[in-house]
């Protein structure tokens, strides 16, 4: 008996020995039945190369130096002294303006301005006077009967209650009692006044019963002088815009007449409506002979350009390519994208100076190429920015170790295109990396090498 339960523990524990074994040898299975590609850096072209992509962009030729001229809107073309094709010398009339307008535009601002500093000066004499006048003092709180007194009855009543003391009630006493402490008082304020009347009409060269018109309390007289400054600086503001208005219509007639600055050929005259209203200039005078190249950069591009920065340009008339060097770049971005400078990122005019422009002509149209003195290190690390993940501000990437993906952190540098990055550090040449993106790819799991065919896919 003891026999066959050993049998059957023994039977029991090869059975499960089994099943565990068929567990594992299954996962192991499944773990390794989808390895996760790898890319070789060195065979797919990541070192050294990152003008590899957006390199080339397309440009025009325009001349090198050009005199643009603009009018304003409400501005009348009197005459115009030249045709497209001309050459013309610097001192040249090119076109005049009709000044009736402006003419009669000065004479109504100079009339205005008349007015206003007739009202300056007006207004400047008032307050000179304000200033010049004294203030009233404060009324004293006496009895209304005390104001009502003049003098003769106040003295009449002092001689009333000396000589017959016994005449008055008690509340008569009372009330001359009132009238002897107050009125002197009043008298007194009463003076003042009179005499500060008197003072303020000489101001105004008017009689003292019209300078009443000016009895101001001290608050009052401040307020007036507040005022007045107020309304003088007022006037102050429109004489100063007349005066702007003026010089402006005068500088106008004075510039009837708009003269070339450069010697050159008009290459264009477009003096319609719509061209004024949206800003662009109506004649433009460009040098012969001498010619540049515009092109536009994306926000990307231009973090990659400096001054200086050698290019090349090949023209699509004549084939021939041209050595030009970037001799200026627009902080500011194109609000006119040309058809040459395609996307959805913000554009920034870019202008090449070309060494020798023999061949080329006004308008038509170049690639233009980085040269190899601006291309990075030879043995710098370039990815592009989908093999690698960021993970706290700091980037890494799925590497191959031995077979298997391993997560690699890596100091990295500038960003180029916006789709490309400079590894500075934790990666070889010989190295292999992982598109991290795939559902497989996770530290640990196997690894086979893939083509850059593939990993266009991505």
């Amino acid at each position: 008996m003891k026999i066959k339960i050993v049998k059957a523990i023994i039977a029991l524990l090869v059975i499960t020995g089994i099943s565990f074994a068929g567990i594992r040898i299954y996962k192991n299975h499944k773990k390794n039945a989808n390895p996760v590609k790898v890319y070789s850096i060195q065979d797919s072209g990541f070192v050294g190369n990152y003008y590899e992509y957006g390199q080339s962009v397309g440009g025009m030729v325009v001349r090198s130096e050009s005199q643009e001229i603009y009018i304003q809107s409400d501005q009348v073309i009197a005459s115009i002294n030249a045709t497209v094709g001309d050459a013309v010398k610097a001192g040249a009339v090119l076109l005049s303006y009709d000044t009736t307008k402006d003419n009669l535009s000065l004479e109504s601002a100079s009339a205005s301005l008349g007015v206003y500093e007739s009202n300056q000066t007006t207004a400047q004499h008032e307050l000179d006077k304000l200033k010049k006048l004294t203030a009233m003092p404060d009324e004293p709180k006496v009895a209304d009967y005390v104001k009502s007194l003049d003098e003769d009855t106040y003295n009449a009543l002092l001689v009333a209650t000396s000589n017959d003391a016994g005449y008055f009630t008690d509340e008569e006493y009372n009330n001359i009692a009132t009238i002897k402490e107050q009125y002197p008082i009043y008298k007194d304020y009463l003076d003042k006044c009179t005499s500060i009347r008197a003072s303020n009409a000489a101001v105004y060269g008017i009689s003292t019963a019209e300078a009443s018109k000016y009895d101001y309390t001290s608050t009052e007289l401040a307020k007036e002088i507040r005022d007045k400054e107020a309304s003088i600086n007022g006037i102050d503001l429109q004489i100063d815009n007349q005066d702007l208005a003026i010089r402006k219509k005068k500088k106008a007639i004075g510039d009837s007449s708009v003269k070339a600055t450069l010697n050159g050929i008009v290459t264009s005259i477009d003096t319609s409506e719509e061209n004024i209203a949206a800003g662009k200039p109506i004649m433009v005078i460009s040098t012969d002979g001498s010619y540049s190249c515009q092109i536009q950069v994306d926000e990307y591009q231009l973090e990659t350009m400096t001054v200086g920065d050698a290019m090349s340009v090949t023209s699509y008339d004549n084939g021939m390519t041209y050595d030009a060097r970037v001799a200026e770049i627009s902080l500011t971005p194109s609000t006119d994208n040309t058809n040459y400078a395609e996307g959805t990122s913000s554009y920034y005019p870019v202008t090449l100076a070309i060494d020798d422009s023999e061949g080329l002509e006004e308008g038509s149209y170049v690639d233009v190429q980085m040269n190899s003195a601006n291309a990075g290190n030879p043995d710098e690390i370039v990815l592009p920015l989908y093999l690698t993940k960021k993970e706290n501000g700091n980037y890494y990437v799925l590497k191959n170790k031995n077979g298997k993906l391993v997560k690699t952190q890596i100091k990295t540098g500038k960003i180029y295109w916006g789709s490309e990055i400079v590894v500075k550090d934790g990666l070889e040449a010989s190295d292999a990396v992982a598109f991290p993106y795939s559902k497989d790819a996770k530290p640990g799991s196997p690894c086979v090498q893939g083509s850059i065919d593939d990993l266009q896919l991505y």
